[in-house]
């Protein structure tokens, strides 16, 4: 995987990561669903797991 690629799913998960911890939720049509607190550990564990 390219240092661009990684780069940008860090970023993505301190975001997601950050908007969680502010209890600020994700705008639904973001991800086309409003995620419960379980689907965004799962999503940033997985993404972390890429890089």
């Amino acid at each position: 995987m390219s240092n661009e690629y990684k780069e940008k799913i860090g970023k993505l998960v301190d975001n997601i990561s950050e908007s969680y911890r502010k209890e600020c939720y994700i705008a639904p049509h973001d991800l086309g669903f409003l995620p419960n607190r379980t689907v965004i550990i799962d999503t940033t564990k997985a993404l972390r797991q890429l890089v």
